[in-house]
């Protein structure tokens, strides 16, 4: 009963905005271990959302279906195009304010949690790098710390 209210949940949060914000700018990614540099063989999945909000806050969710009892002890994006690896840019786990509920894990990211190239400037520049398609989020864990799954961001056209 409880699991059917995680994704919903997690819809509304992001999806709402804070207080229906009409410029909030969403982004999604798909990871999977295949998209791994090299490749990962598991079947671990995660849809993540990534909304900006309010010019200084980043609202991120993701759902993970863990079928392996994996602890995910690093979240970042990384600058980088499909099939390569890149500098993190945004550092998420350990970093960022953290909530998790169930499969959901929900954080609040600003930027103070930027990295490499973004380091001191303002989440507007990750969000317009972004937009490039040349950023993907990366989970982490004990036995795949390189990377266990990868989500690219696909490019948007000034959106």
């Amino acid at each position: 009963m409880k699991r059917a209210i995680y994704a919903p949940a997690l819809a509304i949060f992001l999806l709402s905005g804070i207080a229906g914000e009409a410029r909030a700018q969403s982004f999604t990614a798909f990871l999977t271990g295949n998209k791994e540099v090299p490749p990962v063989d598991t079947r671990a999945k995660s849809f993540a959302i990534f909304r900006f909000v309010l010019n200084d806050r980043l609202l991120v969710g993701y759902r993970l279906n863990l079928l392996h009892n994996q602890e995910v002890h690093m979240v970042h994006i990384h600058e980088g195009p499909v099939g390569q690896d890149g500098p993190i840019v945004l550092a998420l786990k350990p970093d960022a304010f953290c909530l998790d509920i169930g499969p959901v894990t929900l954080y609040i990211a600003t930027a103070d949690h930027l990295r490499g190239t973004l380091l001191g400037k303002a989440l507007s520049d990750l969000k317009a790098l972004m937009t490039t398609g040349n950023t993907y989020l990366n989970l982490h864990t004990d036995l795949e710390p390189d990377g266990w799954i990868r989500g690219q961001f696909p490019a948007r056209n000034g959106t």
